[in-house]
């Protein structure tokens, strides 16, 4: 039985999140503000839990964020911990932590994340973005 993908489109304060395992596509990014971010923060731990581990294939996830409050970097902390679990049980994950070079809160948030999970996440400056 395949997999339904997962596609939220993105608000002003919300991530676009389009996890499509038959297009080997895992992305999230946009913007992220508490308020609005719940729902979809809710309804991405859902579909994690319901279909990670019955995926055969390597997942890369691609984290493109523009903006992440206080409160919603905690909820994406709670999301990369859910794949690291994956990785750690020996699915096959990475990480592609996407940051505009001139965006230091971005750039320290991926390093916070690179330092407290246990999971490969590569950093990649765009210019520009």
């Amino acid at each position: 039985m395949a997999i339904e993908p997962l596609n939220i489109e993105a608000t002003t304060h919300t991530p676009l999140v389009n996890f499509n395992p038959e297009l080997s596509v895992y992305e999230i990014s946009g913007r992220a503000m508490y308020d609005d971010v719940q729902h979809v923060h809710n309804q991405t731990i859902k579909w994690i839990d319901e279909n990670l581990k019955q995926i055969k294939t390597s997942v890369s996830l691609h984290i493109k964020m523009k903006y992440v409050d206080s409160s919603a970097t905690k909820m994406l902390s709670i999301l990369l911990s859910k794949f690291e679990d994956a990785y750690i049980s020996g699915q096959s994950i990475n990480v592609r932590w996407y940051y505009n070079v001139e965006d230091e809160d971005i750039i320290s948030l991926g390093e916070k994340f690179i330092s407290t999970k246990k999971l490969p996440i590569e950093m990649i400056g765009v210019v520009n973005e």
